[in-house]
């Protein structure tokens, strides 16, 4: 078994793996600390545990021990620090508390990552985190559209040779979130389980069935306009389950709508004339990159889906108001407005990703490390206060785990060889744009 300092959990390739290769940069360069880097959905836990003894384990998330990934983790690591990196922190109503510190084990036994005073002060009042487990920080990946981070993407130019798309035309980038539309009946039924309100799931998703059947006919009827529109799906929608499900709304795809799973979010912004979407954060980010912005909005949002920064952003409620704007004959930039708003609450405590290096260097030395120590009853009691109804789930999850441990076969734990490969070079483009 090898003693490392750091194990890192990556859930979304695109949305965490930049912050994680530069934080590991400087955790290795200047405090020369031990640094793994491993995918959340691997195989084999039970090998990855012999063969890693970390003082900090990294999670992308923790609101419970009964969440997915995260009980099969702590079954295999007892020992070390566990830091939740808390990916979501910018919620709609329906979800402030789905995703939350539901049980003692997330409340007092992880250390919690919080974007802003605000939301620290919301964990320490609804949650009775206590304050020294919050590390108050800001969104580290909001810092990779500025200096020096920013270097790594590449140019327009670049991307229309790689997808074969017209540099000359305006460049219409829209990051789906249509969530919602594309949940089945039996996932909809374990997120109500879950916790999550039915008659706001039902709601959600009806809206959001309703508002992705409208735009992708706005969509057809821009095939005229001179755009480029580049549609990326949600990571957890595969790509070519998206596309049938836009074939089956509006029949053959428009010349002009690209619909792609590669690259991140951050490069297609960066490279973007101006980004639409319906709900997602990634509106946000692209006004911290001074891009123009839409809201797609041809429904009344519903209660569940309301959240307040949307008042910071115009917003395109109909097929003229869409086509407009594809055909670049009305661009409006108020919604710089949700830049200043985001830089204010997400990014004063200076570089996000610096702070995030210093404070697990902070841990590691001791100079921060609060008492820890997970055990049997901590787990156990952290169970028993679930919901009954859930207890019997998580029974029968965890028993088909133990059999497929015990009836199958230990292989080489082995990464998968795309997430290897992007790791390596990542840690290559950061050693050189950061030294």
């Amino acid at each position: 078994m090898k003693n490392i300092d750091v194990l890192w959990f990556v859930e979304h390739i695109s949305r965490e793996l930049d912050v994680v290769c530069a934080a590991t940069h400087y955790l290795k360069k200047d405090n020369h600390h031990t640094v793994e880097i491993i995918p959340f959905q691997h195989k084999d836990l039970a090998l990855l545990s012999r063969l890693y003894n970390p003082k900090i384990l990294v999670i992308p998330y923790c609101y419970s021990v009964y969440d997915s990934g995260i009980s099969e983790i702590i079954t295999k690591f007892r020992e070390p620090i566990y830091f939740n990196l808390y990916w979501e922190q910018i919620l709609y109503r329906a979800n402030i508390s789905y995703k939350a510190p539901h049980d003692l084990f997330a409340q007092k036994y992880v250390l919690h990552h919080a974007w802003s005073k605000k939301n620290a002060d919301y964990f320490k009042r609804k949650y009775r985190i206590p304050g020294g487990h919050i590390f108050i920080n800001g969104q580290p990946a909001y810092k990779l559209y500025e200096e020096p981070y920013s270097h790594l993407y590449p140019s327009k130019e670049a991307l229309a040779k790689r997808y074969k798309l017209d540099p000359k035309r305006l460049w219409l980038f829209f990051p789906e979130n249509f969530s919602w539309a594309f949940y089945s009946l039996n996932q909809l039924k374990q997120i109500i389980k879950f916790g999550q309100d039915e008659k706001a799931a039902l709601e959600m998703r009806d809206y959001c069935q309703k508002v992705f059947s409208q735009v992708m006919k706005w969509f057809k009827e821009a095939s005229y306009c001179p755009v480029e529109i580049i549609l990326r799906p949600r990571p957890a929608i595969a790509k070519e389950n998206f596309i049938k499900a836009v074939k089956e709304t509006i029949g053959t795809l428009p010349s002009n709508l690209f619909i792609t799973d590669e690259l991140s979010v951050r490069e297609w912004i960066m490279r973007a004339d101006l980004v639409i979407s319906s709900f997602s954060t990634s509106l946000i980010e692209a006004s911290i990159a001074h891009k123009p912005i839409y809201m797609v909005v041809p429904e009344k949002i519903p209660e569940p889906l309301w959240t307040d920064w949307y008042k910071y952003i115009p917003k395109l409620m109909t097929r003229d108001d869409f086509l407009n704007v594809c055909c670049g004959r009305k661009i409006d930039y108020s919604g710089i407005k949700l830049g200043e708003w985001a830089k204010k609450e997400f990014m004063a405590n200076g570089d996000p990703i610096i702070n995030l290096a210093s404070y697990m260097d902070g841990l590691l030395k001791k100079r921060r490390r609060p008492v820890l120590k997970l055990n049997s009853k901590i787990i156990r009691e952290s169970y028993f206060s679930l919901p009954k109804q859930l207890l019997f789930y998580l029974f029968i999850r965890n028993l088909s785990g133990k059999l497929r441990e015990i009836f199958s076969p230990h292989k080489q734990f082995v990464l998968d060889k795309y997430f290897e490969s992007e790791v390596k070079r990542r840690m290559g483009i950061y050693k050189r744009i950061l030294e």
